[in-house]
This record gives structure tokens, sequence and C-alpha cells, in this order.
């Protein structure tokens, strides 16, 4: 509600009464309407920006799983989105994968990794624990450098991705209005579509991992954990797995990374990208689900804005 000058409501709304449905309901079209004007009113520059927010967000989502919502503090997923986009490229360039059948190797790779990582999750707390996770952070970019790994992931210059025959818009065409547009226009707002869709799914999964019986427990570790363990939940198992499927999600922010820029370098995937994505959480709100679209928005923009000033 909204409060007069005398402090009293002038609005008052019951939680699942009719007029919350109603409000939500406005709410959510509201969202809706900008979701599908945002390519059509914008120019290129703008929409690419928004692309990029929602690469963001997703891998926001991962580290709110662990940050937000397990209590545990990681500075290692611009480590795991590497994993998402260099395994992207390597997937569709070196073994004739589709990008979307990447995703089939990306997710139990990622979440393999995750698991491995979570393990000193386990003893170490706190400020060593990001301690860690910013090594490996730190550490990524050089690993992919090795003499060796480097013929895979193409060394300091990283590697491209050829996408041309995969992001074309074909039949829908007519359906997404883009007839008049140019080749690169409708490549743009094309990746535009698929980047929402992915980030969709993302964020209505996450959702669900919350709500679930599973989620709870993972929440009651973080508020309590003693009283977690008397209730039967098995802290070990959870927390491991947390950070497994947290680091799922950063991989696929890495693939969506992938799809929208057509290339993977091991510079871009270093510890600067591991405070980047924590900045964003905190900009959008910890332990909130709208908050890690809302801290990517902003900080995409604001970080653009910088870059002019400076």
């Amino acid at each position: 509600y909204t409060a007069n000058k005398a402090g009293e409501p002038v609005l008052t709304v019951n939680e699942g009464s009719r007029a919350h449905r109603t409000w939500q309901t406005a709410g959510w079209g509201v969202f809706a309407f900008f979701v599908v004007a945002t390519p059509y009113l914008l120019d290129s520059f703008r929409v690419q920006q928004v692309n990029k927010s929602m690469y963001f967000a997703v891998a926001v989502l991962g580290v709110n799983l662990i940050i937000g919502y397990s209590g545990l503090i990681s500075l290692g997923h611009g480590a795991f989105m590497g994993v998402g986009a260099f395994l992207s490229v390597i997937l569709v360039e070196d073994y004739g994968f589709k990008l979307w059948q990447a995703l089939f190797v990306i997710i139990p790779v990622a979440f393999v990794i995750g698991l491995i990582v979570g393990i000193p999750a386990l003893r170490i707390k706190g400020l060593y624990l990001a301690l860690v996770t910013f090594a490996l952070s730190y550490a990524f970019p050089t690993l992919l450098k090795i003499e060796g790994i480097d013929k895979r992931t193409g060394g300091d210059l990283g590697r491209n991705i050829s996408l041309d025959k995969q992001v074309q818009p074909g039949r829908l065409k007519g359906i997404l209005g883009l007839n008049s547009l140019d080749a690169p226009a409708q490549e743009q707002i094309y990746k535009y579509w698929l980047l929402v869709l992915m980030t969709g799914i993302s964020f209505l999964l996450v959702r669900n991992i919350i709500k679930s019986r599973a989620g709870r427990a993972v929440i009651a570790i973080k508020e309590n954990q003693i009283g977690a363990a008397v209730s039967g939940v098995p802290l070990t198992t959870y927390k491991v797995i947390t950070f497994g499927i947290s680091a799922v999600f950063a991989s696929i922010g890495g693939w969506m990374y992938a799809l929208l820029f057509s290339e993977a370098n091991p510079n871009t995937f270093g510890p600067l990208l591991a405070i980047s994505l924590l900045l964003a959480l905190v900009l959008g709100g910890v332990y909130t689900l709208q908050g890690a679209l809302v801290g990517s928005l902003l900080y995409v923009f604001l970080d653009d804005l910088r870059t002019r000033v400076t």
C-alpha cells in the first residue's frame, strides 16, 4: 500500500485476494509488453545491451543460489561461465554439434565441476571460501593458455564460432515481424528472442528449485545449520549439490554469451567477471529472483555510462 500525509494507507491489498491477483496480472502484463516491444522500439546498440543483460542475469542466478540462498560466498562463477562458452565453441567447431545440442554436454560437465569445487565448501567458510573460489577465477584464463590445451581454446586470442546457419529466423521471419529488416537486424532480434527463451526457462527452473523441498532445505541451512541438521537435513549433500546446480546456470550464461558474440576469449572469463557478477547481484538485491535481472540491467547500462564518461 501507499500512505497519505496522515500516514494512513490509501490502498490495502491482501495477499491472495482478487485485488492482489489483479495487480499481479497487471504487473506481468506491463512486463510482457516491454519484453515484446524492446527489440522493435530500441536501436541496435540498446538491444545488444539488453541481450548482454540476459546472459549476465542467468549467470547471476547461479551466484544468487550460492550467496543469496545458501549463505556461502563464491567468486568462481566467472570460470563456470567460461566452461560453458568454451565447450560451446569446441563442440560446435570441432565436433559438429548444433549449438543447442552442446547444452546436453555443458550441463552435466558444469555440474560435475561444480560438485568438485563445492567439496571445499564443506570445511571452508566465509572469507576463506571466497578466496579459494576467487583463485579459480584467477587461474582459469591461464589454464586455457597452457600448451596443448590452447589447441582447443585458441590460447590468448580465443576462438570464434560460426553460427551463420544456426541463428537465422527462417520461417519465423513473418511471425517475428522481420521481413522489412536487413539481415544483421534480423539476426540480432532473433538472438534476442532465443536469449529471452533461455532466460525465461532458467528463471522458471530456479524458482521451482527454490520452492521445492530441497530448496527450502538449502534456505534452512543458511538460516540455522544446527537446526537444519537436527531436522534431518543432510548438510554435506545439499551444500555440494547447490554448488553443482549454481555452476550449471553460470555455464548456461556462458553458452548464451557464445550465442550472442559468436566467440570465447580466455581474458573475458577472469576475476573481473567474477566481481562483476557479484556487483550485479548486489545492485539487484541478494536473495531475490528478480534481483538477478534488475541488477544485470543496471550493471550493463551503468558500465556503458561509465565508459562514455571516462
